[in-house]
Order: C-alpha cells, then sequence, then structure tokens
C-alpha cells in the first residue's frame, strides 16, 4: 500500500484512538522519515485533509482525523543541536520530552515547562501550549521557545518567532497543528545544580484553605500543585498540596544524602492493566485516596527530596494508566476560572459534582495555579485551573455540559487537548479571540488542508 517510494503513505485505513479511549476514527497513514518528506507530502497530499500526530496523548479527538490522513511524527525525533554555553537547543518535533529529560538532565539542564507524561513531543508541546505546576512563575511551553519551523500546505518551510512571522507563531501556540506540521524547534532549557527537588507536602482541607495555602506556595516555592479528594462525601475537598523547589548543592549537603542523580520513575505497574479494569471503581478509588492523604500527611513537617522525572512526571509511574478506565473509557474535564471568579466558580462547580456524587464520581482531581498567555488559542488565564476524572457513565456528557455553562459563567475555558465533547457554541463563548486566529489561519491554509475532528465539531474548519 506504499503510494510513493520516497516516504510511505498506506492508504489503508488504520484506526486511531484519543487517550480517553471514547473517541476513534480512521485514517490512511503518513509516516515521514525526516521533514523534506513532510514536504514531498504536502506538494502531493494523499487525501483531502491532513493532520500531524506525535505521542497520541491528547486525550479527545484533538489527534484525530476521520476519513483523512494522519502525519505521524515519531520519526522526526533527531536533537540537533545544543549550546551548553546559552542552554539552547534545536530539536525536531518528533523527540519527546523524556527524550530531553534522559539526555540533559545528567548535564544539569531540564526543560522549564514539563508536563505530566513525558512522552509528550515537541510538536504537542506546541500544539497546545503545555503547562506545568509552575505556570505562574514560568508561563507555558511557548514561552521557552525562540523558533518553529513549519512546513505549510503549499510545501514552503516557514520559521516563525515573536519577530518573524509573529502571527503565524501566535495563532501556532495552542493551534491543534491547524496552521502546518511542526518540524523543528528551538527552545531554551534551564541550568539546575542536582537533578533533584526539595518538596514538601501540605495538607488542605477544603476550597477556601487551598486558596490560601496556594498564595503562600506561589510566592516561596518554585512548583505547586493541589491534589484533592472528591469520593470522601464527608471530608470532600480535602487534599495535599505539593510544593517543591529546584534543589541545590547545599541542600544536598545538609541532607546528608551522598548520591543525588537523575532517575527513571520506579514502575508500579509493568503489565497491561485492562485486566484490572473490573476492579478499579467507587470504592478502590476512595480506599487509595484516603491512602494517600495519610502518607503524605505524615511528611507534612519535614521536607523530602524527589527526582526530578518522578515529581514532573508522576503519571510515568503507570504506563497506559487510562486502561484502568476500561473499554468505555472515560472524560478529562480540566477548566480554568480568571482570578477573580475562581473561589466561587470553582465552589460553584463542586457544589454542582458533589450534588451528583452517587451519579458522576470524579476519581482524580487536582488543582493548579496559572498565570496569562497571550495566544488566542492557549489555554492558561491568571487564576485557578482545576481537572477532574469521571469513568464514563450514562448522562455522563450532558451532566459536564452543565458544567461548560458554569466555567462560561465564570469567564473561563476548558483545556483543549482534554476535551472530545464541547459544542461549538460553548466554544465559542469560551475562546472569544477566534476572529483573529481564522484570519491567520485562513492566509496559511485558505483550502483547509489541516483539519481535525475537534476543528471540525468547534467549526475552527468547515472540511
Amino acid at each position: 500500500n506504499m503510494a510513493n517510494s520516497k516516504f510511505p503513505i498506506y492508504y489503508k485505513k488504520v484506526k486511531f484512538t484519543g487517550f480517553s479511549g471514547y473517541n476513534t476514527a480512521y485514517s490512511s497513514v503518513i509516516r515521514p522519515e525526516r521533514f523534506k518528506d513532510v514536504i514531498g507530502a504536502m506538494k502531493n497530499p494523499p487525501d483531502r485533509h491532513i493532520l500531524a500526530r506525535g505521542a497520541g496523548k491528547s486525550y479527545g479527538d484533538a489527534a484525530l482525523n476521520s476519513d483523512g490522513a494522519i502525519l505521524l511524527t515519531n520519526r522526526l525525533n533527531r536533537l540537533l543541536s545544543f549550546s551548553d554555553e546559552t542552554g539552547i537547543l534545536r530539536a525536531e518535533s518528533g523527540v519527546t520530552i523524556k527524550d530531553i529529560l534522559t539526555v540533559f538532565v545528567p548535564r544539569g539542564w531540564v526543560l522549564p515547562v514539563v508536563p505530566g507524561i513525558s512522552s509528550i513531543t515537541l510538536g504537542g508541546c506546541i500544539a497546545f501550549d503545555i503547562h506545568s505546576k509552575n505556570h505562574w512563575k514560568e508561563g507555558s511551553f511557548h514561552d521557552h521557545v525562540n523558533k518553529i519551523s513549519l512546513v505549510l500546505a503549499d510545501g514552503s518551510i516557514c520559521e516563525c518567532s515573536r519577530d518573524k512571522e509573529p502571527d503565524l507563531f501566535w495563532a501556532t501556540v495552542g493551534g491543534m497543528g491547524l496552521t502546518g506540521i511542526i518540524v523543528e524547534v528551538e527552545l531554551k532549557l534551564r541550568r539546575i545544580e542536582v537533578p533533584c527537588f526539595k518538596a514538601y507536602s501540605i495538607p488542605i482541607h477544603n476550597l477556601e484553605d487551598t486558596f490560601c495555602r496556594f498564595d503562600e506556595a506561589c510566592s516561596n516555592h518554585d512548583f505547586a500543585v493541589a491534589w484533592i479528594d472528591l469520593l470522601n462525601k464527608n471530608m470532600f475537598g480535602r487534599g495535599i498540596l505539593f510544593a517543591a523547589d529546584y534543589a541545590t548543592n547545599r541542600d544536598i549537603v545538609d541532607s546528608g544524602i551522598k548520591d543525588a542523580f537523575f532517575y527513571d520513575n520506579n514502575l508500579i505497574a509493568r503489565l497491561p492493566l485492562k485486566p484490572l479494569a473490573p476492579f478499579f471503581n467507587r470504592f478502590t478509588n476512595r480506599m487509595f485516596n484516603l491512602l494517600f492523604y495519610q502518607k503524605h500527611s505524615k511528611t507534612a513537617s519535614r521536607p523530602y527530596f524527589v527526582g526530578v522525572q518522578p515529581f514532573l512526571c508522576p503519571w510515568d509511574s503507570i504506563p497506559n494508566w487510562n486502561q484502568l478506565y476500561g473499554s468505555k473509557g472515560f472524560f478529562e474535564y480540566q477548566c480554568v476560572l480568571p482570578i477573580g471568579n475562581a473561589l466561587q466558580g470553582l465552589e460553584s462547580i463542586l457544589e454542582h459534582i458533589r450534588m451528583h456524587f452517587a451519579d458522576y464520581p470524579v476519581y482524580f482531581a487536582a488543582i493548579k495555579r496559572m498565570g496569562h498567555s497571550p495566544a488566542p488559542m492557549s489555554y492558561p488565564l491568571d487564576g485557578y485551573s482545576i481537572l477532574m476524572d469521571f469513568p464514563l457513565r450514562r448522562g455522563l456528557p450532558e451532566f459536564l455540559n452543565e458544567i461548560d455553562q458554569l466555567v462560561i459563567h465564570n469567564k473561563g475555558k476548558v483545556f483543549l487537548a482534554k476535551d472530545g465533547r464541547i459544542s461549538a457554541a460553548a466554544f465559542q463563548k469560551m475562546y472569544t479571540n477566534l476572529e483573529w486566529w481564522h484570519k491567520v489561519k485562513n492566509d496559511v491554509d485558505p483550502q483547509e488542508l489541516f483539519s481535525s475532528d475537534m476543528s471540525r465539531r468547534l467549526l475552527l474548519t468547515k472540511r
């Protein structure tokens, strides 16, 4: 089924699935070996619309392209150049966060912004403008990107930055791959003294207490994230706030640790997790939450040290953890509310969830402090973000539509990397600078070669 001897194009349809398991699509596949192959594919497109796909870790339908072509970037995975003086790295878009951490953390460098899963590609980090546990301080991924090289719909190569082709740069940041195929990225790493963090576990009792603790943590630490328990109705919303700082040589000497080194996550589960899905339920998650809270409450009085990747990418400890939700999948709902509405708005959302506690349980929930992002399709606002994992149940999409309205009322928005169901009408009320984005998209891709199931659902594209 190869249509071109220079690079493989498979016309046989392949099934792709979103990370949450509830969105699927069949697409033909382009698998380029080098970015010149991407140029060839654009000049002779095998289908009426094309979408780049990296590691496939977007949760819904953002990396799906029904009846179109998927261009896989996983073989565009070369580290091209690095300066030990400036920390500037140039790499292809298929390079993963894990690739960079593995190579550079032992050399004293780290990415300033790292998502919770390290298998995400650089192209995906830009396409969704990912954030970490330090957004109020370090910003989004784009804040550390100098340049992006794109292959446009006509096969031309365009290098864009804040100074060169700035409109294309800002439309591509968070633009879900709809402006072109990201092939190369230049970004700046951060120097670190030792490859670990000095961390703290701080018990929290309710949402108001959580906000107070965040105020303290964000003033005094480099990272902060709160895990909250939404399965214990009598203690609904209690949890642990994790704060951390880049450890220093002095910290290590004072702690008495003889060897501080970068290490990978300890794998909790190596085997496929699908057989455990029947046992992954409200009861077992409630027990886990109780034990998790008790464990970290005991360490609240003293700091501890944790490796770079285990702290930044905790989900790496359980590869394919999404399989625990079984064949039906799950919804991860993530929204952000501006600072002026955050406390009242999150209280209304959590109260709505508590009222429907029996029908739509939340197995995992976390809160982060966010800062501002200027890109029109980027998720962050200066405020607070909450994510919640719901096992798929009958009526859940309609229930989440109700939460959408609470988010809109409080002038917030959902994170598109986690979404696969929001309506176009609700989306347009959350993301309000779409006219400008559409203009840039039309300038570089007037025939809408680049589109996805999500772009069509949200009316970002017609094809």
